[in-house]
């Protein structure tokens, strides 16, 4: 169901195309402190980042995977259809305020509804590394409400 070509597929936002954005699937030139480690892309998960290869920088990266329940014993939250669990979700601070998580959130919102999956669940977390033009959590959650459609809905633990 994943591969590299349906995250290619994704594309890039117009106003980033200026600058010569590749998709990354291995960890060779992540930043560590924004993308983690694990880079990947398999047939029920994938972990991505954008590289900016002009300024050497990642720019952003997404971590989903597909799960038939979601059953979590911190959370009041059970699902017992397939669902996609968004791991991880972060823009550097030098790119933040253009529109790349929204983007992506889209990106997902429509592989979702193309694939017969109606809930993105996620846990509003803000990144505590870097606070530079973050939003908080109560921020973070009214802004992954207002993606959920009547399609695909929204799940935040």
């Amino acid at each position: 169901m994943l591969d590299a070509n349906t995250i290619m597929n994704f594309g890039f936002p117009d106003n980033l195309k200026y600058l010569n954005l590749e998709f990354c699937f291995n960890d060779t030139l992540a930043d560590s402190s924004l993308v983690g480690c694990g880079c990947h892309c398999k047939t029920d998960t994938v972990k991505f980042f954008l590289y900016n290869s002009l300024e050497k920088k990642c720019v952003f990266t997404m971590h989903f995977f597909i799960e038939e329940k979601f059953n979590n014993i911190f959370s009041k939250l059970k699902i017992s259809e397939r669902h996609v669990y968004l791991q991880h979700i972060a823009t550097n601070s030098l790119y933040r305020k253009q529109g790349i998580a929204s983007f992506y959130l889209n990106k997902l919102i429509g592989f979702c509804a193309n694939n017969d999956i109606h809930i993105i669940v996620l846990d509003a977390c803000p990144d505590s590394s870097d606070e530079t033009n973050a939003l908080n959590r109560s921020e973070l959650t009214n802004f992954y409400n207002n993606f959920s459609t009547d399609e695909v809905k929204i799940q935040i633990i």
